[in-house]
């Protein structure tokens, strides 16, 4: 007789198998680049006209997620969940005088300027214009490294928490970060082109173009002296390094910052989307193509929707070696933690060295090796959740027969 013991214990066994069926089909890429877009909600990108390359070269014959979310806003706390699992305390509210992010306190530090340049003249133009448009918003920025008046000088030491730079190393695996227009900040990188500590701003960040600190997480965890879960400073580059002793030589995890230029934040819409679709033809289309014949991947997203709805939905897509992904789309619910935890967990890093809420994020699904829409892996709490359920199941059964 088959009691609802026996059924639930079927159902459950059942259910671990195939967790361990998906655990022994997960994708196994040795190359994963990733490029942060900015400020473009899922419709902008996906489907757009204005973004020819992104969806005629990438999205085609790639896996898009149809749902996928940003965290939160303002865009620098997206950038340290994506890479850290957490916005370490950086968000909205971290507003005050004391930090140049926000706008009025900015302004009022440019106004105070003896005998401004007409630099500095075109800047305070800028900033009272968008601190009239934005109004009550205008002071709602938040810095990872608050500077002191200048704009220039760090106030905070390094974090220490951990990162997907250190869960990758926990497991022997490379990180870099690519910043594009890194270079162009006086002392960010040496004659050679090697990186030195960056925890500077761009003077002029955030209201001009170029290199900005906010969009640059891997900064915030950069040592002279690393210890724990702290960088050195091998692990950021100018764009300019990226690929050029072969994409063989990649690290294992790339992580890739255009410029605000070129990451779609700076213009508007839609000449800002074709802007930054062009640079990734221009510099990411030759690693596409070798993507596709060496085991490798190219993933594109964005890191928030710039409030254009609700629900903060962005475009996510993977393209490379076919064998890796199905093409096609994913209406799997995901965000910036599920990315995190799968960069992690397709290059070995165990459990115990997931960072933040990576831990608890069930990352993107995947059946027979091949990232999919059809199969989601159960995360390793769920497993165990069930294998003690199953224990229990049968010892009732075998108490109540006894």
């Amino acid at each position: 007789m088959i009691t609802l013991n026996k059924v639930l214990a079927i159902a459950i066994l059942s259910a671990i198998a195939s967790a361990a069926a998906h655990a022994d089909g997960m994708p196994t890429p040795s190359h994963v680049v990733v490029v942060v877009e900015e400020n473009h909600d899922y419709s902008q990108i996906a489907g757009n006209s204005a973004a020819p390359f992104i969806n005629g070269s990438i999205i085609t014959g790639g896996l898009l997620y149809t749902n996928s979310h940003a965290i939160e806003h303002p865009s620098q706390p997206n950038y340290l969940d994506l890479f850290s699992g957490s916005n370490q305390g950086v968000n909205s509210a971290n507003a005050s005088t004391a930090n140049p992010y926000n706008l009025p306190a900015q302004l009022a530090y440019l106004q105070s300027i003896p005998n401004p340049s007409a630099t500095v003249q075109q800047q305070i133009a800028q900033l009272q214009f968008y601190v009239n448009y934005l109004g009550p918003q205008a002071n709602v920025g938040g810095d990872a490294f608050p500077k002191s008046s200048n704009f220039n000088t760090p106030i905070s030491t390094p974090f220490t928490t951990p990162n997907l730079a250190s869960a990758l190393a926990s497991n022997g695996k490379t990180f870099t970060e690519y910043s594009d227009g890194l270079a162009a900040i006086p002392g960010a990188t040496d004659a050679n082109g090697n990186v030195v500590p960056s925890v500077i701003n761009n003077p002029a960040d955030p209201y001009s173009v170029g290199y900005a600190h906010r969009h640059d997480p891997v900064a915030n965890w950069i040592s002279t002296n690393p210890t724990g879960n702290q960088l050195p400073a091998s692990s950021e580059q100018d764009f300019s390094n990226f690929g050029k002793n072969g994409f063989a030589n990649l690290p294992a995890v790339s992580l890739i910052v255009p410029s605000t230029v070129n990451d779609m934040h700076d213009g508007t819409i839609p000449a800002s989307t074709t802007v930054g679709d062009t640079w990734l033809q221009n510099n990411l289309s030759a690693y596409l193509d070798w993507a596709k014949t060496n085991n490798s991947l190219l993933i594109v997203t964005t890191d928030e929707n710039d409030y254009i709805n609700s629900t903060n939905q962005i475009m996510t897509v993977i393209n490379g070696d076919p064998k890796l992904f199905q093409a096609g789309s994913s209406d799997q619910n995901i965000n910036h933690f599920d990315l995190l935890n799968t960069l992690e967990t397709v290059f070995g890093v165990t459990a115990g060295n997931l960072a933040g809420a990576s831990a608890t994020a069930g990352g993107l699904a995947f059946a027979n090796g091949q990232f999919t829409a059809t199969a989601v892996p159960l995360p390793g709490s769920m497993v165990l959740w069930l294998t003690g359920f199953c224990a229990a199941a049968f010892a009732g059964r075998r108490k109540s027969a006894a």
